[in-house]
C-alpha cells in the first residue's frame, strides 16, 4: 500500500522538536513555503546571442521546468532580445497550470538582467510589460553587444493567494495523541517479532524482517489506523474521506476550485450552527468563516418598538413606495437587520472575497438567523443594500442610515 510507504506515511505530527514533527513546526514549515512562493521569482534563465540566433538555457519557472517551457525569443537588432511566451501555435498566453493542477494567470510587474560570468559586455537593462521582458546589452562605451545573459523576472501569479493550507497545514492540527511517538506499523513489527522467538532472525533487509514488516503495514492499515478514520470522519472538521459527503449533508455551497482546506472550514462552519442566533454565536461563525475578511458586526433595531428604524413601512401609518409591495401595502423595516462590516485581504482575490461574503456568508446567516431578521454586508464607508431589502433601486447603507 502506497500509503504506508516506509512505514512512516500517512505522516503523523508529534513527538518532541528534536525526534519527530509537532503541528506547531508543520505549520511554521508551511508558512515558510508560502513565504518562500510569495516573495521567490517567477522565472529564471541564461541565454546567449550571436547575430540573429538566441540560445536558451537553464530556464526554471513555475510554469515548469526546462526549455519547452521558456519563453520564445525575438530579435530586434544587435544585443537587443524580446522574449514572450507562446503556445505551441505561436500565439502569446499568461496562463500556466501550476503544480495543484490550476490554471494560473501572471502578469510580468519585474525583470533583472546581467551579464554572464566571463562576458564582454559591462552593462545589461530589461524593461517589462504584462506579457514581455525586452533585454538589452552594451559594452563599456554603450554601444550595443551580443553576449550571454542571466535574466530573472518576477510577476503576481497569484501568488498572494497561496496559503498555508495549500501545503497541507492549518493551525486547528494538533499533535497526533495516537501515532504522534510511535506509529502503529512500529509498535505491531516489534510485537510480531517478539512473538516469533529467538528462532526467526530481527535483522533488516532479510526475507522475515520483510514479511514481518508487510504484516505490520498491512494490520495498521486494517486494524487501528481505520478504526481512527472512521472516528475522525465522524465529524467535518476532521474528516477526509467523508468531507464531500459532510458537503452534500449540510448543503454548503462549493466554487468549482475550492481547495479542500477551504472546504473543510466552510462545512465545519456550518456544522457548528447549533448554539441560536444570539450575538457571541453569530460573531464567533462569522469569524471561523470570514477570517480576515471579517471587521465587525452590528444590529440595527431602533430605540423603542414605537420608535421604529427608518426607514419603516406598512399599511395606513407609513405606507411606502407601491413598488415594494407585494399587495396588500409594503411591509418591511430594517430592524433586526445584521451589518457585517469586512474588508478584502491582501491575501485574497477579488473573486475568492465576493465568493466569501456574496455567497458562503449569506448561506450560512440565511440558515442562522431567524426569518424575520435580514442582513448585508459592506466595507467600512458603507453596506451595499440590494435592490430586494430595504431600497428599490439598491443603494450604499452608511453607519447613520441610508
Amino acid at each position: 500500500m502506497f500509503g504506508a510507504l516506509g512505514g512512516v506515511l500517512p505522516l503523523r505530527l508529534g513527538g518532541t522538536a528534536e525526534n519527530g514533527l509537532s503541528a506547531a513546526q508543520h505549520a511554521r514549515y508551511c508558512a515558510d513555503l508560502v513565504a518562500c512562493f510569495r516573495s521567490g521569482s517567477f522565472a529564471k534563465w541564461s541565454y546567449t546571442k550571436s547575430g540573429a540566433t538566441v540560445t536558451i538555457s537553464g530556464y526554471g519557472g513555475r510554469n515548469g521546468t526546462g526549455a519547452t517551457h521558456a519563453p520564445a525569443a525575438e530579435v530586434n537588432g544587435t544585443g537587443d532580445v524580446t522574449f514572450r511566451w507562446v503556445d505551441s501555435g505561436g500565439a502569446p498566453y499568461n496562463v500556466y497550470e501550476d503544480e495543484l493542477g490550476a490554471q494560473i494567470p501572471f502578469v510580468i510587474r519585474a525583470a533583472d538582467a546581467g551579464p554572464m560570468s566571463g562576458s564582454t559586455a559591462a552593462a545589461a537593462t530589461a524593461e517589462v510589460t504584462a506579457r514581455t521582458v525586452r533585454v538589452r546589452t552594451f559594452d563599456a562605451v554603450g554601444a550595443a553587444l551580443d553576449t550571454g545573459v542571466n535574466v530573472e523576472i518576477w510577476g503576481d501569479s497569484q501568488a498572494p493567494g497561496r496559503a498555508i493550507g495549500d501545503y497541507g497545514g492549518d493551525l486547528e492540527k494538533e499533535d497526533s495523541s495516537t501515532e504522534g511517538v510511535l506509529p502503529y506499523a512500529a509498535a505491531i513489527l516489534l510485537d510480531l517479532q517478539k512473538r516469533r522467538g529467538s528462532a526467526y532472525t530481527k535483522n533488516a533487509g532479510t526475507l522475515v524482517d520483510a514479511e514481518n514488516v508487510a504484516l505490520a503495514r498491512l494490520l495498521s492499515a486494517t486494524g487501528p489506523r481505520q478504526a481512527e478514520k472512521l472516528r475522525a470522519n465522524a465529524t467535518p472538521r476532521r474528516a477526509d474521506e467523508k468531507l464531500d459527503w459532510w458537503r452534500r449533508v449540510l448543503a454548503v455551497p462549493v466554487r468549482p476550485d475550492e481547495p479542500r482546506w477551504r472546504l473543510r472550514q466552510k462545512v465545519a462552519t456550518h456544522y457548528k450552527l447549533t448554539d441560536g442566533p444570539t450575538l457571541d454565536a453569530v460573531r464567533t461563525a462569522l469569524t471561523d468563516l470570514l477570517g480576515d475578511a471579517f471587521v465587525d458586526l452590528s444590529w440595527d433595531e431602533g430605540a423603542t418598538l414605537s420608535a421604529p428604524p427608518d426607514p419603516t413601512y406598512w399599511p395606513g401609518v407609513n405606507p411606502g413606495n407601491p413598488a415594494d409591495s407585494l399587495g396588500g401595502g409594503a411591509w418591511l423595516s430594517t430592524r433586526c437587520h445584521l451589518f457585517v462590516e469586512v474588508v478584502q485581504p491582501a491575501t485574497m482575490s477579488l473573486g475568492q472575497f465576493l465568493t466569501l461574503v456574496n455567497v458562503d456568508m449569506k448561506t450560512m446567516l440565511d440558515r442562522m438567523l431567524p426569518a424575520w431578521a435580514t442582513f448585508d454586508w459592506g466595507f467600512s464607508g458603507g453596506f451595499l443594500v440590494s435592490a430586494d431589502e430595504t431600497d428599490p433601486d439598491g443603494g450604499l447603507v452608511d453607519f447613520t442610515g441610508l
